[in-house]
């Protein structure tokens, strides 16, 4: 009790300067806890002067999470970074913060000066979470600092009851090295949201060709039609899809019923087509529904099919068609 009640010259409690001093308020903490429990023991012997300690040690715990409540996580991640705190010292403050959506937040503030013992009591204090966005949150960026954490962070993600954020996990999870496809991909066909699902097989599709068949199959089931444009225009830009399956992505396009959300997937996937051996065929159907957008977009599409328009028709097409712009922008100003 009376190392707990000192003062130093500076008339600041001595202990916890101490223990700020050697970066271990967890210490100060526990020995905060300890006297508050001797102090409730006493009252047997002392009333008065238990009552006394134990409004003591409350004082105490309200400021010490007063001042937690006021230390920015900006500010805490700043003190890492610039060498004035250790990040051991950073995170016994975290331990000791009341508000989930602030421990999400500091989790990730710190992540990436983590030591690997930290990133264990990380992921475990991130299971606690409540919210399970910001349990998502955090998972995904443990996941992006430390990949050897992939079977424990997948299963952590599996525990998320909101198919949305759980996807998001495993999405974010499929774009590290050490991911293990095979185990994400069964954790995936368990989503029952076809959008979500999607997503994940989408994201996979663009790690290893393997999956790309499966992805634009699960994009095909989906019933929202802007959901499923998504997935099919992320397939579509895709550096990673295989050359036999890439005019499958368009004929799926040009299947969607709703013709602004056709011809603008269609549009925003153009450049990745392969332009200088496009068949006469596929410039047809790509054209047709490329003229239901604005004259000022269609232009657009028009110069990047230059490619496709100089291997069909010479560079003297795209001369004419250069002609054509400027006579109908002249008789339409």
């Amino acid at each position: 009790h009376a190392l707990l009640g000192a003062s130093d010259r500076a008339g600041r409690n001595a202990w916890f300067e101490a223990c700020e001093e050697i970066g271990e308020p967890a210490i100060f903490v526990q020995d905060v806890k300890r006297g508050w429990e001797l102090a409730e023991k006493l009252y047997a012997q002392e009333r008065e002067r238990a009552i006394v300690l134990q409004g003591r040690y409350a004082l105490i715990a309200g400021t010490l999470k007063a001042l937690l409540d006021n230390l920015p996580v900006g500010v805490m991640a700043e003190f890492v970074k610039g060498g004035f705190w250790s990040v051991e010292r950073a995170w016994a403050y975290v331990e000791q913060m009341q508000e989930p959506q602030k421990i999400a937040e500091a989790i990730q503030a710190l992540a990436t000066y983590f030591t690997q013992p930290l990133r264990k009591m990380a992921l475990e204090a991130a299971r606690q979470i409540q919210s399970e966005s910001s349990r998502a949150s955090v998972f995904r960026t443990l996941a992006q600092i430390d990949q050897a954490d992939f079977a424990q962070l997948l299963e952590a993600a599996r525990q998320i009851q909101s198919e949305s954020s759980r996807a998001s996990v495993f999405s974010t999870l499929a774009q590290i090295d050490q991911a293990d496809f095979a185990q994400l991909l069964e954790a995936a066909r368990q989503i029952q949201s076809e959008s979500s699902r999607a997503s994940v097989f989408s994201t996979l599709a663009q790690s290893d060709q393997a999956y790309f068949t499966e992805a634009l199959e699960a994009a095909r089931q989906i019933q929202s039609e802007s959901s499923r444009a998504s997935v099919f225009r992320t397939l579509a830009q895709s550096s990673n899809c295989p050359k036999d399956c890439r005019p499958k992505v368009y004929q799926a396009i040009l299947k969607l019923t709703h013709r602004p959300t056709r011809v603008k997937t269609l549009s925003d996937s153009l450049e990745q087509l392969p332009l200088t051996t496009l068949p006469y065929d596929n410039w047809k159907s790509y054209l047709h529904p490329l003229a239901d957008r604005k004259r000022a977009d269609l232009m657009g599409d028009l110069v990047t099919l230059y490619p496709a328009i100089c291997h069909l028709g010479g560079e003297g097409a795209m001369r004419g068609i250069v002609d054509e712009m400027q006579r109908i922008c002249g008789q339409w100003p």
